[in-house]
């Protein structure tokens, strides 16, 4: 007579489970749609414009013109990612980008300096901007959003005060201008400066005790310092990698512009900003990461060129920009609170 009543109870028990792996199958399709939206709107794109645009759109010249172009957005991108990462702004990098450009194009064209030795120094002082910048905000305790942009807006008053409020032009070495042309398949040796900041970057960030420690004081600081992490060394080297990397794209845009224009580095500033975002939401979503940011300047890379080709008005770049930033960040919003 006790084995009915027991049969029931036995298959509710061996029931139960089944909900829970449904909800765990749905966040893991969710969290796997979310990981792979950059990629999968990359490639879609692509295809769209592939179709649309045969003739010009699909063919290794174009491909080629996208990613010399965005040599030094890419770069800029990785370097504004290192204080992100920590927690951190640096909204200092669009000028020194401009200072470091210009800094280059008057020592060698103006003063007459070797220009790789023009280049080295141009970098050095755009690191110790950083470790300026550094000094602002964990010596002063002023907020890196703030201080950042102060620093940089001065800096951009000294820019124009060396240029003369003029853009710089003169002879440069073909060995140095060849940075912005040319190369394998008609991709720039800039592209691959590029990836290589960028491969260096994801090695320290993902694979070192270094990168960890940074992960973990932009995840909350001051549990990081309970666990015995130098926040402030960490925080003080990031701003310095960001300096040193804008001064480089400095370098390597004056390189491939052949002149040096004043008023350049801040029109590289938000795309920046926006592809670090924007690779946030992608691969590792939550943490910023080195693949996320190139696919994500891929991205809009690609859609500003597709659309131009498509004959859009000029507004319409900034707002395609600006629209998938929105888009991800919004769907990435989402899925969190219904988790």
């Amino acid at each position: 007579m006790t084995a009915g009543p027991e049969t029931p109870a036995k298959t509710a028990k061996a029931e139960t489970p089944a909900p829970r792996k449904v909800v765990r199958r749905r966040i893991g399709v969710a969290e796997s749609l979310e990981r792979l939206g950059v990629p999968v709107l990359l490639v879609v794109l692509i295809i769209v414009f592939a179709i649309a645009l045969p003739a010009t759109f699909p063919t290794m010249r174009n491909a080629s013109g996208i990613l010399s172009t965005e040599a030094v957005g890419l770069m800029l991108a990785f370097g504004a990612l290192v204080p992100l990462v920590c927690g951190e702004f640096d909204l200092s990098i669009g000028f020194v980008l401009s200072f470091s450009s210009m800094l280059v194009a008057v020592l060698t064209i103006n003063q007459g300096w070797n220009v790789w030795v023009a280049s080295l120094v141009t970098i050095v002082v755009a690191a110790l901007l950083g470790a300026f910048n550094a000094l602002l905000v964990q010596f002063f305790r002023i907020s890196s959003f703030i201080a950042t942009l102060a620093s940089g807006t001065v800096l951009s008053g000294i820019t124009l005060l060396i240029s003369d409020s003029t853009i710089v032009t003169g002879s440069l070495p073909d060995s140095y201008t060849g940075i912005g042309s040319g190369g394998p398949g008609g991709i720039a040796p800039a592209v691959f400066m590029a990836l290589a900041v960028g491969l260096i970057l994801y090695y320290v960030l993902e694979h070192t005790p270094t990168g960890r420690r940074m992960e973990a004081i932009g995840q909350g600081r001051d549990a990081a310092r309970l666990a015995g992490v130098k926040v402030n060394r960490l925080v003080v080297t990031s701003l310095i990698v960001s300096g040193g990397v804008a001064g480089l794209c400095g370098v390597v845009n004056t390189a491939t512009q052949g002149s040096a224009d004043p008023s350049v580095g801040p029109g590289f500033l938000l795309p920046a900003l926006a592809a670090a975002f924007l690779g946030a939401t992608t691969i590792r979503p939550g943490r910023f990461n080195i693949i996320g940011t190139l696919l994500s300047v891929l991205l809009l890379a690609v859609g500003v060129n597709g659309l131009s080709q498509l004959g859009t008005p000029q507004w319409v770049g900034p707002v395609f920009n600006g629209g998938v930033l929105l888009l991800a960040v919004g769907a990435a919003q989402l899925r969190r609170r219904s988790l």
